[in-house]
Formats: C-alpha cells, sequence, structure tokens
C-alpha cells in the first residue's frame, strides 16, 4: 500500500503518505569515510550520553516507542512540546499524544514501515493540558530489539498554520476587494451610461420647451383674447367684422401648426420613452455583470444599430450631422441586445462630441455592417478630430480620456463588454484631425458554437 487516509471523528484528517528510502550502496561511494580514532565512543556510558545529545540537538520532539507505542526515549524537545516533564512522558502511549489515533492507526504504520520505507503523518498532537497543536509527524521503524521500535519526529507546524491562515484571510480579502473595485467599476458603467442617454433627453426636453415657448401658442392666445367677449354673439361678430376671414384663415393655420407640434411632441415623447426604458436597461444589465450567465437573444443587427441611431437622433438632428448608413447583408446572431446597443449608443455619443468643432456642413457619420473571418462587425466612423497616435494604445484604459472633461469610463465599459461576449473592441485613426472609426466584432452563432463545444470537451 502506497498510501492510506482515516477520516477522524473530529473531521480532521490524518494523511499518511509513504516514502521509500533507498539505502547507500557503499560500492558506489567514493573514497573512504575517516574518522578518527579518539572519536569513536568506547563504553556503553559514552555511547548513550552521545546519543542523548544528537536527540536533544534535533530541531523536532523526538519519541521513541516499542512496538505497542509505549514511549521509551524522547529528547528536550518533547519536553517542550508536550509540556509533561521527562518522567511524566515516559508513561504515555503515542497513542494518548496524537489526536483520535488508535491501534488500527498504529497497525497501518507497521504495515507500511518495511523495506526501509518511512510514515508521514498530518494530525494534531496533545499536550498535558489538553490544549492541541497541529503536527507533521514522520515515523521510522528502528531495528534496536527484535520486536522493533518506533522512532518519531514531531514537528509543531503552528505558526506555518497560522502563516497559511492569514494568507487565506488575505486571499479572501484581496477576492472581496477586487469584487467591491469590479461593483464601483459597475456602479462607474452605470453613471456613464445613464449620463449619455440622460445627455438625450436633455436634448428632447429643451425641444419640447422650445414648442411650448412657440409663437403659434401666443397668437392663439390672442385671438382667444379677441373672441373671448363675443361668445355669446359669435355669428354676428363675424358677419359685422370685416376682417372675420382673415381670422377664420389665421384660425386654419394656427390648426395646421398645432397639429404638426402635436407629432413633434408626440415622437419627442416617445423618444422620451425610450431612452427612460434604455435607462432601466442599463441598470439592469450592469448588474447582470455581478451574475454568472447573461441571456442572449437572436436578433439583427441592423434592429440594435436602428435602435441606437434613434436614441440619439435628438443629437444627431442638433449637430446636424450627415448620416450614412452601409448595412451589408447578414443571419441574426446571438447577443446581448442591452450591451451592444449601450456601446453603440456611447460610441454614437463620442463622434458627435468628436465632430462638435466642424463646420455644420462637413459632420459625417458612417455606421456600416459587415462580416469577416466567423465575426459581424459594426463600424463607426466619424470626420472629426481623430485620435493621436500616441494615445491610441491606450485609448480603452480606464480613466483615460482625449476629452477636456472626460472621465475614461466608457469606452473602457464598452470595451469589457465586448470582451464579455467573446468579441472585442477596436479603433483606428489616421491621427490629429483624421477622424477615428471603432469597430465591434461579434463572434457569429458558428464561431459561438464552436466556443462553446471546444469548452465542453
Amino acid at each position: 500500500m502506497d498510501s492510506d487516509q482515516r477520516q477522524y471523528q473530529d473531521t480532521r484528517t490524518a494523511h499518511i503518505r509513504i516514502a521509500a528510502i533507498t539505502p547507500v550502496d557503499e560500492s558506489t561511494v567514493d573514497g573512504e569515510l575517516v574518522v578518527r580514532k579518539d572519536d569513536v565512543p568506547t563504553t556503553v556510558e559514552s555511547y548513550e550520553r552521545l546519543f542523548g545529545e544528537l536527540l536533544d540537538s534535533v530541531y523536532d520532539a523526538v519519541l521513541i516507542t516499542d512496538a505497542d507505542g509505549r514511549i521509551i526515549r524522547t529528547n528536550a524537545r518533547a519536553y517542550e512540546f508536550f509540556q509533561y516533564t521527562d518522567v511524566e512522558i515516559l508513561s504515555q502511549n503515542i497513542l494518548d499524544l496524537i489526536s483520535n489515533a488508535d491501534n488500527e492507526l498504529l497497525g497501518i504504520m507497521w504495515e507500511n514501515l518495511h523495506d526501509n520505507r518511512h510514515v508521514f503523518i498530518e494530525a494534531h498532537c496533545i499536550c498535558k493540558d489538553r490544549s492541541v497543536f497541529p503536527a507533521d509527524i514522520t515515523v521510522n521503524n528502528i531495528h534496536m530489539t527484535e520486536a522493533g521500535q518506533l522512532c518519531f519526529f514531531i514537528r509543531n507546524i503552528t505558526s506555518r498554520v497560522e502563516t497559511e491562515t492569514k494568507l487565506k484571510d488575505a486571499q479572501k480579502e484581496l477576492v472581496r476587494t477586487a469584487h467591491s473595485a469590479g461593483m464601483a467599476m459597475i456602479a462607474t458603467g452605470v453613471l456613464h451610461n445613464v449620463g449619455n442617454l440622460l445627455n438625450s433627453i436633455n436634448v428632447s426636453c429643451d425641444q419640447l420647451s422650445s414648442v411650448a415657448r412657440h409663437a403659434v401658442f401666443n397668437q392663439l392666445e390672442h385671438f382667444n383674447e379677441r373672441l373671448q367677449p363675443h361668445r355669446e354673439t359669435f355669428q354676428e361678430f363675424v358677419e359685422n367684422t370685416p376682417d372675420a376671414a382673415r381670422l377664420a384663415e389665421a384660425f386654419i393655420q394656427i390648426g395646421e401648426k398645432l397639429l404638426q407640434e402635436r407629432d413633434l411632441i408626440a415622437k419627442e415623447t416617445e423618444s422620451l420613452n425610450m431612452r427612460v426604458g434604455m435607462i432601466k436597461e442599463v441598470v439592469a444589465t450592469q448588474q447582470e455583470c455581478a451574475k454568472a450567465g447573461y441571456f442572449r437573444e437572436n436578433i439583427e443587427l441592423r434592429s440594435i444599430v436602428d435602435d441606437a441611431l434613434a436614441i440619439q437622433n435628438a443629437a444627431i438632428e442638433r449637430y446636424a450631422l450627415t448620416l450614412k448608413l452601409n448595412f451589408g447583408k447578414m443571419p441574426p446572431i446571438a447577443v446581448q441586445k442591452a450591451k451592444i446597443l449601450h456601446v453603440l449608443v456611447n460610441l454614437i455619443t463620442n463622434a458627435v462630441d468628436a465632430m462638435a468643432e466642424n463646420d455644420r456642413e462637413n459632420r459625417i457619420l458612417t455606421v456600416a455592417t459587415a462580416t469577416q473571418d466567423g465575426f459581424a462587425s459594426v463600424a463607426v466612423t466619424d470626420n472629426g478630430v481623430g485620435i493621436d497616435d500616441a494615445d491610441i494604445n491606450r485609448i480603452f484604459n480606464h480613466g483615460f480620456s482625449t476629452k477636456v472633461n472626460g472621465h475614461g469610463f466608457g469606452l473602457h465599459t464598452s470595451a469589457n463588454f465586448m470582451t464579455e461576449m467573446g468579441g472585442r473592441l477596436t479603433v483606428t485613426s489616421a491621427g490629429v484631425g483624421q477622424g477615428a472609426t471603432f469597430t465591434l466584432w461579434i463572434p457569429d452563432n458558428d464561431r459561438q458554437n464552436r466556443e462553446v463545444e471546444r469548452a465542453t470537451e
């Protein structure tokens, strides 16, 4: 038997590991062992004294027992470890000093102590005051009598166990801290993505506010003031008022204008509802980052691009961007829609900001989809400020931003989203003033299926 493992009643496990020791073959030793004649003990007493000095010089506690485990010899370290006097310890059995040891364990030791082997035990030792300490125990068979004797080398590993415990606690704290940092990053991502949506909401609110202050409402109020005194005699007022026809025409024009503004209000209200819904999705999606799995749905990328453009439509119109779309044919793809949508909204926001200093007639936003080498891609290109060569390699770093008031969260979070979905986010730019292209690369369904199969092999 090369190894054995026994589960004790106190839930501690004693591991017994057998290791072979090969005796030295004297014929293979070069040279001769030279011993000074004066150093060789000449009496039993001198041998005994030398043996005792050797035992006391050993770092471990050494206990020699007879075949039944009764202790017959120890060293000074044993008194220190077990807190017995030299007389008291000689009245003990080794089985009483090892937690949950019994004759079965002693039998296993003898069974494996052959051919110059030794037994290694990890256990807890019991002191005189019944306290315990963890120990590594090595057991050898010494042939000083015909029945044989056992020699136990016991090393107190309390310091090592305490150090290992501290290390495990430190690792747990590191994991907890990393988790907290991750949650902080999630919160940062929430704030950034919600901030992008709030900017769009502010644009829509400005638009609605402008409609509410429009002159057509002032005209309507003016006409109502003129007509209010004639409510009871309206027909007579119309017949006797020279400009009644012009007044009626004005009412018709106001009505038409109100219908247009009603449509505008409905459109902006729908856009606001969409953005509020997106804020909810941002929070829900970011919360999903703390969970093990994510929901994927089979969807056409073009529909996600359309949603992202709809969310940013107010900003696109406000900055008078020229929008160029190039949608290549591609089958539906399994993605986490909310994450792709957030990445695209962030990229479009950045593109709008990058072109803010361009002339109004020279602001071109291009969005293109394509397939290549097992990936579907969405490229967002602007002709804005571009990216310096020195910055392009750190553009996705957390906290890095080329914007004056930027925080460096959006692109970092977007890149992480793409990595989590098995894809990537890349950037190219010809340099400052040359615009930039950010491309989402998403593994197509065939590639995703191959990755799943490879992971389960």
